[in-house]
């Protein structure tokens, strides 16, 4: 008799195990896929200044208010498009945006365990573009979605953070871009809002790209990958940015990021 009894209630957990595995399954399977964040989703174009020009020289496409830009009249440009920030090319975060803050990128992750990654705010003005030679829109360079603008030479622009940033901290900041050149990155404690203007940066290390593939650089000088402040006159209110007089570098996405 306890035999039957064992038996029948063996019988009565695989039965029960069976359909908590089917429910489950089918509850996992109305859940909705991960996102998937794809590397570079816009074709690379190789650009770079002919070996020995200089701007305005041979070779170099000029635009409009003078200056030298190759990314006028690039035939591989033809391939994305138009250079122009339209409606249609721009990006905007979603459900689906790779990373939300904050939520950070694996390299991030892997350089500080505990970084808790900032929303940027990409800050562009024309007069600060001097001469301007940039193709996309500079919100692309907001989200890591394997789409960036390209920046040419001399090009300026700022990330603003959050005012809430307290009397003392410590900043990061990746940038993940592909292309040939080295980019700039300053720390300024002056009032957001003018990229390259009326600041004090503080410079915060050069990140040299080279090839066709995305790759994640962090700012950083001796001290580090993050710029400590302690007090809250030395609180960062902008990331400057600036590429040097021979980059084409595309910017896929500036992480900005604190470490708690």
């Amino acid at each position: 008799m306890l035999d039957v009894v064992s038996s029948r209630a063996a019988r009565l957990v695989v039965f029960v195990l069976g359909v908590s595995l089917v429910s489950s399954v089918a509850c996992l399977s109305g859940l909705p896929e991960a996102t998937v964040c794809a590397g570079a989703t816009q074709e690379f174009c190789n650009v770079r200044p002919p070996p020995g020009s200089a701007p305005g020289d041979g070779g170099m496409m000029m635009v409009e208010g003078g200056g030298g830009c190759l990314l006028v009249g690039e035939p591989c440009m033809g391939t994305r498009g138009t250079c122009a920030c339209t409606k249609d090319n721009g990006c905007t975060r979603g459900a689906s945006t790779c990373f939300p803050p904050p939520n950070c990128p694996g390299s991030v992750r892997q350089a500080k365990a505990t970084a808790e990654c900032i929303e940027p705010r990409l800050i562009l003005r024309p007069e600060n573009l001097q001469p301007p030679c940039l193709c996309g829109c500079s919100s692309c360079a907001e989200t890591c979605d394997g789409k960036g603008p390209i920046f040419g030479p001399n090009q300026t622009f700022a990330i603003e953070l959050p005012a809430t940033l307290g009397e003392r901290g410590s900043l990061g900041a990746m940038i993940r871009g592909r292309g040939t050149g080295a980019v700039m990155v300053a720390i300024a404690q002056g009032p957001p809002g003018e990229a390259g203007t009326g600041m004090t940066p503080t410079p915060f290390g050069n990140l040299v790209f080279q090839g066709d593939q995305l790759d994640d650089l962090f700012a950083s000088t001796r001290d580090g990958i993050t710029y400590d402040w302690t007090e809250s006159g030395k609180r960062p209110t902008t990331l400057q940015v600036t590429t040097d007089a021979n980059s084409y570098v595309e910017i896929d996405c500036v992480v900005p990021f604190l470490v708690p």
